[in-house]
């Protein structure tokens, strides 16, 4: 056997081992759900859509302001979507009386929850992820040139994402891991569509431009991939961190998308 189909067949395992196991990983959530108010960092507690009971303390309406929040807490809010069970946390609660100080725990439930569209607006999610990744691997096994390799890398990041997104990790790690599945899979999606796009272009490219835009590419990527890293860190100890810089890294982001397309 040779060393490409020895990696592929060693990808085959990993990605069919993944798609079978995510509905087995254990899913925990906040036993109430919530909006932002004026897309700020306040949130309002809203009765659970699944059906969890309210803890002992809380009401609908009260509000929950992230900066009230140590970091470690606030995190679960932001970007650790799959706490481990019974994680337990202090919430800062504001209401016409004051501060109020409230215990919470997560819930656990099922891989399909809450009302029947819910149920199956995640099982179409679930059968999607199967189907992109059944592509991906046919795309590496039979491709023949560089372009299906682009889409098939294209195709793993939505496994790969919510792969690293369902781990049960406390904060920090659970929010770390969160933020690198999705700084890859957007990466990923970019290098893709790049790799497609200088497959498909073949000849036109003169070698002097194939390398100019090669430099430039890796030079948008790599900024990109660096100042999500950096946001990453900084909004996990300050989320009033300036909305300029989310509006530069999505410019940048835009930009990666151009070069191929362009």
């Amino acid at each position: 056997m040779t060393a490409r189909k020895l990696l592929l067949v060693l990808l085959t395992l990993i990605c069919i081992a993944a798609c079978l196991g995510l509905p087995f990983v254990p899913l925990a959530t906040t036993p109430f759900d919530t909006n932002s108010v004026n897309d700020g960092p306040v949130l309002r507690v809203l009765p659970s859509s699944v059906g969890l009971p309210m803890p002992t303390g809380l009401e609908a309406g009260d509000l929950i302001d992230l900066e009230d929040l140590i970091p470690r807490d606030r995190a679960y809010f932001l970007d650790n979507d799959n706490a481990p069970a019974d994680t337990t946390l202090e919430l800062v609660v504001r209401r016409g009386d004051g501060l109020h100080r409230v215990p919470m725990a997560f819930q656990t439930v099922g891989f399909l929850n809450g009302s029947a569209a819910n149920r199956v607006i995640q099982a179409a999610g679930y059968l999607l992820l199967l189907v992109v990744t059944a592509l991906g691997l046919v795309l590496m096994w039979r491709g023949r040139n560089l372009a299906a390799w682009g889409v098939a890398i294209w195709c793993f990041t939505l496994l790969l994402e919510s792969g690293l997104q369902s781990l049960p990790l406390p904060s920090p790690f659970g929010y770390i891991l969160n933020r690198i599945g999705n700084i890859s899979a957007n990466t990923l999606t970019l290098v893709g569509l790049y790799i497609v796009a200088v497959s498909l272009a073949g000849s036109v490219l003169s070698q002097a431009r194939r390398r100019a835009l090669h430099w430039i590419f890796a030079t948008v990527v790599t900024t990109y991939s660096c100042g999500n890293i950096f946001f990453t860190t900084w909004f996990y100890f300050d989320i009033n961190l300036s909305s300029g810089t989310s509006i530069v890294l999505r410019a940048i982001h835009i930009v990666g998308f151009a070069i191929p397309l362009g």
